[in-house]
């Protein structure tokens, strides 16, 4: 068990880090095509036409189907090839269609703007980031230990068909050669390519549905009501709510809620409750950053891999670009690497981020403006935020904005840290410490010398044996 528990974490890692090269696909891909369209002037690449709108399609697709590829990845390291199919097939379900079969209509498009969240959530079911983490973690293990059962029935069961066996293989001619084993074994195909992975698949549907998405929408529609009135009896205490809500999930059901009661509120004139939201949904995006700041100035805690920083990076990198949904995002793969304790951390700034935020009665004034008021409506979160530095003119007191954001998320940083370094000290008191030492990008990098060493190596020896030997003298030469 503590083998599986060792191998689990080098698993989560591994899918987390290859994971980051579908969302740097879509992120860096949105910047080549803001950079050549806006910047450079390249009429083709610019807003609105045609091939433009494609190719922000294209990018952004890829950063919506993280989530996908992350439990088709998890998923076919803990089990292997069996778990391709589930996996694929069930993350595409909840993401994009599973909601249409509560009652939807699957005319609706997925994507009435690129760039943004599906379409009236584009008939999928919002388990959050989490819920796609249990969902893999769920349908490998499933697969894995169902093979294994199988196999322990057929070693056990096996002995006891030998004799009934033999009596039927004196009428039956090809049953001579078999024992009871090798005749169960005849089911193979069926069981471990059809039986194991839909009842695998079937079990993980209904236990992410009924024991994610029911319970936490239930809990997300509960919270609404309490929220709205924390912020009335205290915007210091609607912050504080609020951002427990945000970092609870960040874009999952209970931070949808609070998404909610903000909006109902900035259509209402009030745009306090959409500042703190914004707010404290920036400041996701910048704790695995000074968390891992604070290690490298420290040198304390555990080891930061190169996915680590990677992902530490690249959110705040997206901020220069007044990019929220880029600048957030990365955060979610950081957390399920260590969610014990990442989650906590966030929810812990998030929360000192609202209560300052309700505190000082922050208020942004463009979130008044019609075109925001619309984006709100619609439910899209990625879009409808300005970055903290963008807002300060257009807000009293605005000075405090990033001042918030940045104390609170250094802040957690540390925390982060702390927690991180004493669950580093029990795990090697237990001998369950694990080191992970991945670095997806330059694992690339070394991929691309790897394959250009044997192309050159495989070089001479396609050639005539003359013009091998004039190309390895000039090469001397």
């Amino acid at each position: 068990m503590r083998n599986e528990v060792m191998n689990l974490k080098r698993h989560v890692y591994r899918a987390t880090g290859i994971s980051l090269l579908i969302l740097l696909f879509g992120a860096l891909g949105a910047g080549f095509l803001f950079v050549v369209g806006n910047l450079f002037g390249v009429q083709i690449l610019k807003p609105g036409s045609a091939i433009s709108e494609m190719l922000w399609h294209l990018f952004f697709w890829a950063t919506d189907f993280f989530f996908v590829a992350f439990v088709l990845v998890l998923s076919y390291l803990i089990a292997g090839l069996p778990a391709v199919a589930p996996a694929l097939t069930l993350s595409v379900l909840f993401s994009h269609f599973a909601g249409q079969y509560n009652g939807g209509s699957f005319s609706v498009p997925l994507y009435s703007n690129f760039f943004t969240v599906p379409s009236h959530g584009g008939g999928g079911v919002n388990i959050g980031y989490l819920g796609y983490l249990v969902m893999a973690l769920l349908l490998g293990y499933l697969i894995k230990y169902l093979f294994i059962l199988w196999e322990r029935v057929k070693a056990a069961l096996g002995p006891k068909l030998d004799r009934p066996i033999a009596s039927l293989a004196k009428k039956i001619k090809p049953l001579e050669q078999l024992d009871g084993v090798a005749v169960l074994s005849l089911l193979d195909l069926i069981v471990y390519v059809l039986i194991m992975p839909i009842v695998a698949a079937v079990v993980t549907y209904l236990a992410v549905n009924y024991l994610i998405a029911v319970p936490f929408h239930a809990l997300a529609d509960a919270l609404g009501p309490v929220l709205e009135r924390a912020w009335g009896v205290s915007p210091a205490l609607g912050g504080l709510m609020m951002g427990a809500m945000v970092g609870f999930d960040t874009i999952g059901p209970v931070s949808a809620s609070a998404f909610a009661v903000a909006a109902d509120a900035a259509a209402a004139g009030n745009t306090a409750l959409m500042t703190s939201f914004g707010l404290c949904f920036a400041a996701t995006g910048w704790i695995p950053l000074f968390a891992w700041l604070l290690h490298l100035l420290t040198k304390k805690g555990p080891h930061f891999d190169g996915d680590d920083a990677n992902l530490a990076m690249s959110g705040p990198i997206n901020a220069l670009f007044d990019n929220m949904k880029l600048t957030v995002i990365f955060s979610a793969p950081y957390a399920c690497r260590d969610p014990f304790r990442v989650i906590p951390c966030y929810m812990l700034t998030c929360s000192l981020t609202g209560l300052l935020s309700g505190a000082a009665g922050l208020a942004n004034t463009l979130y008044t403006a019609p075109e925001k008021l619309a984006l709100f409506a619609r439910g899209d979160w990625y879009t409808s935020f300005l970055q903290p530095m963008r807002s300060i003119s257009h807000t009293p007191r605005g000075i405090l904005m990033p001042v918030i954001v940045g104390a609170c998320a250094i802040l957690g940083g540390a925390v982060l840290l702390l927690w991180k370094t004493r669950a580093m000290r029990r795990q090697k008191a237990r001998g369950t410490y694990v080191e992970v030492n991945g670095d997806i990008a330059a694992e690339v990098f070394r991929l691309a010398k790897r394959w250009n060493e044997k192309q050159a190596q495989k070089a001479p020896a396609a050639m005539p044996e003359g013009e091998a030997e004039q190309a390895e003298a000039e090469v001397e030469g």
